[in-house]
Parts: structure tokens; sequence; C-alpha cells
């Protein structure tokens, strides 16, 4: 489970959303801004965080939210 509260911009050129992180389950992540690629495809909204290194390869968090009928 993952969950942190706080303002966003969305800069539409890049396809990129900035989370400033006010309160978050990791208190070392407040005051952080977390930069996440984003899609919209029909009624799913798809976030991404950039690849990063992880026990010596490289790893690409997804997340998918879809619209309720």
């Amino acid at each position: 489970m993952e969950a942190y509260a706080g303002t966003y911009e969305i800069n539409t050129s890049e396809r990129t959303v900035k989370h400033h992180v006010t309160i978050h389950r990791f208190p070392n992540w407040e005051g952080s801004v977390q930069e996440r690629h984003f899609s919209v495809v029909n009624d799913e909204l798809t976030l991404r965080t950039p690849t990063m290194s992880f026990r010596g390869g490289s790893l690409t968090l997804i997340l998918v939210w879809r619209k309720a009928a």
C-alpha cells in the first residue's frame, strides 16, 4: 500500500505530474517532489515512475486508475 497527500502540478507538453508531498506514510518523503509520467487512454489514467536502479537491475513502478462505470 502507498499513501500520500499534497498538491500537484501538471506539465502537459512533457506529460508529467509533480506531486508536492505534504504528508506520507514514510515521514522522510514529506516535503519532497515526486515526478511521474502520465498517459490518459479512454477511461484509464496511467502513472509511471522514472526508471530507477534496484538490486542490480532497473525498476519502473506503474499505477493504473480506471474510471468506474
